[in-house]
């Protein structure tokens, strides 16, 4: 039977410039799932792709075809990637979405973005109709999971998000926080949780530049910001001096000449640049020109390995939560399968029962004799249900009937004992 499998890279391993070329937008998930689900033939799937991982969650017999699917991803850009690709299966793949889920894995301990993110990309493999009942019920109990590690613990309170971290390196690089006019690129989370953050500590001016002027006033409005069209950052960019880039852009959004441009204006004035998206939103050769200094997602999880002694307390209590909900889900999956079993065995055994039935009435017809169409019937009723039980139990003590009857689920057995009941309701 298929297992639930995780097969993905993340910031563990894998550098920035490969999870780059394995990240998935919102936008692209149903395709690449359609693709995924066709080459790997699996029943269901989902995608999780953020700044920090590229990761698939699914139900597989062949988790290798996953792990090669991956692969293939980046043969025009780099070689073999084998090594940094991980796969985990069953308890393991469940223990680490819902740790995945509840911050625990981030390069931020208890960074909040990453539940809404799980949330999201299990919504797009639901609306694509790649998730059924498995993928859909390990989802839910991933978020579960989340609220429960928020609720139950302080990790949020001591979490060190992107944001703050952004601010941490502005205070090294400028005078006086207060000072400065910040611009958020992108309308999206990183603007709604980093605008206040910003604010609170007193800069002059906060704007957020967006594509979709709706979204952008919208959300502008909401943290009390200004809004500015994408488009004219050419025009504004010598404005400010800090800027927050984190859009879903495949390719980047401010090159070279327009920061070249802006220094120019600001007559050579420093300026903080944070690159929060995957792929980058900024090109590489930014952090060649003077009076430039460019953070990248990698160099933000650096500045956070120093954890507070709280924090670490709150994860591992977040682990203690993580496990208890493992195994509930496992304890939910064990007993989802069985119930699957105990349907095959039944329609197994009931279609059994029918031809039987149909044989000995077609006995009778012929003219045999009651009595020997019974006894014929019985033996034959009673050998077709057996035979394959002992000939799995002659095999193993733990075996999988994976033909007790053709186009049914198997049966198992645990410690000789049949997991599925056998009906002994007597014939008539």
């Amino acid at each position: 039977m298929s297992e639930i499998y995780t097969v993905g890279v993340s910031y563990h391993n894998a550098p920035l410039a490969l999870r780059e070329i394995l990240a998935v937008s919102a936008e692209g998930v149903a395709e690449k799932l359609r693709h995924l689900s066709r080459r790997c033939h699996l029943p269901e799937a989902a995608i999780l792709s953020t700044c920090n991982r590229t990761e698939i969650y699914c139900l597989s017999d062949t988790p290798e075809e996953v792990v090669a699917w991956l692969s293939e991803a980046t043969h025009n850009h780099t070689a073999d990637i084998s090594e940094y690709i991980y796969h985990l299966k069953a308890e393991d793949a469940v223990r680490h979405l819902f740790r995945v889920a509840s911050g625990l894995d981030s390069q931020l301990i208890g960074e909040p973005e990453i539940t809404g993110q799980v949330k999201q990309f299990a919504q797009l493999a639901r609306q694509a109709g790649f998730s059924g009942t498995i993928i859909n019920r390990l989802m839910e109990h991933a978020l579960a999971t989340a609220k429960a590690v928020r609720s139950q613990t302080d990790i949020g309170k001591h979490s060190l998000s992107y944001p703050a971290l952004v601010v941490q390196a502005a205070k090294g690089i400028f005078p006086d926080v207060r000072d400065l006019a910040v611009l958020f690129v992108g309308a999206g989370d990183m603007a709604l949780a980093g605008v206040p953050i910003f604010s609170d500590n007193g800069v002059r001016r906060v704007a957020i530049a967006g594509r979709s002027h709706e979204k952008t006033e919208k959300v502008a409005q909401r943290v009390g910001a200004e809004a500015l069209a994408i488009s004219c950052l050419p025009e504004v960019l010598a404005e400010f001096d800090v800027v927050v880039s984190a859009t879903a852009s495949q390719v980047p959004i401010i090159g070279k000449g327009t920061v070249e441009s802006a220094l120019s204006r600001r007559h050579h004035k420093p300026m903080l640049f944070a690159d929060l998206a995957v792929p980058r939103d900024l090109e590489s050769e930014i952090q060649q020109l003077p009076d430039v200094f460019v953070y990248h997602l990698d160099q933000f999880g650096k500045m956070a390995e120093q954890n507070s002694e709280k924090r670490r307390t709150a994860a591992k209590r977040g682990n203690a939560i993580v496990e208890e909900h493992t195994e509930q889900f496992c304890r939910w999956l064990r007993e989802h399968g069985n119930r699957g079993q105990v349907r095959g065995f039944r329609d197994s055994a009931m279609h059994i029962q029918a031809e039987e039935t149909k044989a000995a009435l077609a006995r009778l017809t012929a003219g045999v004799a009651p009595e020997q169409v019974v006894e014929q019937f019985a033996h034959r009723l009673t050998g077709r249900l057996l035979h394959p039980l002992t000939q799995c139990a002659r095999q193993s003590k733990n075996c999988t009937l994976h033909h007790f009857a053709e186009g049914h689920r198997p049966i198992t057995f645990e410690n000789d004992q049949i997991n599925a009941p056998v009906n002994t309701k007597k014939i008539n």
